[in-house]
């Protein structure tokens, strides 16, 4: 993984995450189509924890960075903030778990609210028009998709989440996005 700088902008907040994002995933889907009793299961499972420091490290990088910048920030770089965020969360979600079978989600039913809640925002911010300035990601067409960057961490809250309620809730955001 790339080294979290202590000051980073929006691009580097979401290069770095979407690098750590994808090879989480990669780890955590051959985690599915391991064997939970092998010794290959654990491995995998040690591998997916060693990112948690790194998400940590993240977070106060990316925190850093909105204390200085959210006051100034356009409505679009808010909304690509709010992306991340509920990215990071569902990152470290599958960042800690201890187990292929079984695993016991319930620590993280904040976590998952915090993803919905910054989903419902996205999302019903969608619903107004937009009278700020452009963002510095609109001018270079960087091609972060709302609707596709909340769909995973959407998918993580309704396959992983012991709140029905919760879940619930997400299932029917992300059939808004679907």
């Amino acid at each position: 993984m790339p080294a979290v700088r202590s000051s980073c902008n929006l691009d580097q907040a979401h290069a770095t995450l979407q690098l750590c994002s994808n090879k989480l995933k990669t780890h955590f889907r051959k985690l599915l189509e391991t064997d939970p009793a092998s010794v290959e299961a654990l491995s995998i499972l040690t591998e997916m924890r060693r990112f948690r420091p790194w998400l940590e490290q993240w977070e106060k990088a990316f925190s850093s960075f909105l204390a200085t910048a959210m006051p100034t920030l356009a409505q679009a770089d808010v909304k690509k903030c709010r992306v991340l965020k509920a990215n990071h969360l569902s990152t470290l979600i599958l960042a800690s778990i201890s187990g292929v079978r079984d695993v016991d989600f319930e620590p993280f039913v904040t976590d998952f609210k915090a993803i919905v809640g910054l989903a419902a925002a996205i999302l019903d911010a969608e619903t107004t028009p937009d009278v700020s300035p452009k963002s510095a990601w609109d001018k270079r067409e960087v091609t972060l998709s709302t609707v596709m960057t909340l769909a995973d961490p959407l998918r993580v809250v309704v396959s992983c989440c012991t709140d029905p309620m919760v879940r619930s809730r997400a299932a029917r955001l992300l059939q808004r996005i679907s």
